[in-house]
């Protein structure tokens, strides 16, 4: 085996056809770190006849002393090559040690565990990952479910959940929804709800309505110039979408179904002149009559929503980053106040649908908190679609200078800034 450097674009041509390929380990997400400042590189290793069998995009961040050498979702290989595993672990470390790193992180991308709806453990993956990297010098920290806080890692993969889309088409996907959802796609095409890809110029307001909804549970946005660099960074890869309502249409829609039932009710009446006793037309003209004020009712929503938002108003939107191996529901953020109008259901459906349509491995709504208590609203909206919790397997690293880093380490405690 031999490690070295690769190419932006050979190291793509591996990333793509590996199993545990995701938008983290691509060159894209290598421009998006770089113009946000940060240095990056890819590194492989090859076999004898030269085939690339494992590769990395990594990044690398100053510390007081040293730098950090961090892999998001990677490396990219095998983990039940033991000897791979820690051939690619001395040689990186020895490759960050030539680049003055001090530590060396990793986050690989392999789930260890898969939940139930209710959290018991269905399955168990990847055993010897963990012993494998231990042996290979690295300190270990698993995954952890959030906190009371609802505040995420800023660190390790945590816990995802993902819809496998391979053996679907359109009409199973559909079919493989949980009820809820059911009901809601079936009840949101009366609701108008539109949905369009937005321009570079309209992420201003994209990452407007994202930071509301940062602001409303309890986390930090981010800021727009990274939604700018990932838009121009991944081209075609990625889908910047909004839901959009016309309120003044839909209100007239709504009047115009009022008008419907109302010439109904009409003729049940001019029926009830000639049978006046007819059991049969009083129930229907009772029933039409009911019919009435769920509409009257969504018209007086419609106008307050119109008074405060305008005609034409964004109850949701989403960031979505395509892969062959996945689509990545990535970020996003939704408007309570339109909370009828099902627009986060609309998207989804969408996406999946897409996912279906192109042949994309799996659909992956990422993060969950790992929590199965029935408090995770979030978990249960994605639950709605059919799919499981995955456990990624945590955090590995290993000092590139064991010594000094030893010292800082305990420096650090000493002064309490662990």
């Amino acid at each position: 085996m031999q490690f070295k450097q690769v190419s932006a674009d050979e190291f793509m041509k591996f990333e793509a056809k590996h199993p545990q390929g995701t938008f983290y380990q691509t060159k894209y997400q290598a421009e998006v770190l770089s113009e946000r400042g940060a240095e990056t590189g890819f590194v492989g290793v090859t076999n004898d006849d030269g085939t690339l069998i494992a590769a990395a995009m990594y990044s690398q961040r100053k510390l007081r002393v040293g730098y950090l050498f961090e892999v998001t979702a990677g490396p990219l290989m095998d983990y039940d090559d033991k000897a791979l595993v820690s051939f690619f672990a001395d040689q990186m470390t020895a490759y960050c040690k030539a680049k003055k790193g001090l530590l060396l992180r990793w986050l690989p991308r392999e789930f260890v565990k898969q939940f139930a709806d209710d959290g018991h453990v269905v399955k168990q993956m990847h055993e010897n990952t963990v012993p494998d990297l231990k042996a290979a010098g690295f300190s270990y920290t698993p995954v952890t479910p959030v906190g009371d806080d609802g505040h995420f890692s800023k660190i390790s993969l945590g816990y995802q959940f993902i819809k496998p889309l391979s053996d679907l088409t359109e009409e199973t996907l559909r079919k493989s929804y949980r009820k809820p959802v059911k009901s809601a796609l079936k009840k949101a095409p009366a609701y108008g709800v539109k949905l369009r890809q937005i321009g570079y110029d309209e992420l201003g307001q994209f990452q407007k309505y994202t930071t509301a909804t940062a602001k409303r549970r309890g986390f930090k946005d981010k800021p727009l110039d990274f939604y700018q660099k990932c838009y121009k960074t991944y081209g075609d890869n990625i889908k910047f979408i909004f839901a959009e309502l016309n309120l003044p249409d839909f209100i007239r829609e709504q009047q115009d179904t009022i008008r419907k039932i109302q010439e109904n009710i009409g003729k049940e009446d001019a029926a009830l002149v000639e049978y006046p006793d007819s059991k049969s037309h009083k129930t229907k003209k009772a029933q039409f009559e009911k019919q009435i004020a769920p509409h009257e009712k969504h018209i007086k929503i419609a106008e307050d929503l119109r008074a405060q938002y305008g005609d034409v108003a964004v109850p949701a939107g989403a960031m979505f980053i395509i892969q062959p191996q996945e689509i990545a529901y990535d970020f996003s953020f939704t408007n309570e106040d339109f909370k009828i109008f099902l627009a986060p259901y609309v998207i989804q459906d969408h996406m999946l649908t897409m996912g279906v349509q192109k042949h994309i491995t799996n659909y992956n709504f990422y993060n969950v908190t790992g929590t199965f208590d029935g408090h995770d609203g979030v978990l249960r909206f994605k639950q709605g679609f059919d799919g499981s919790t995955f456990e990624t397997v945590g955090v590995f690293e290993r000092p590139v200078r064991p010594v000094l880093y030893k010292c800082i380490t305990t420096l650090q405690h000493v002064l309490g800034r662990d």
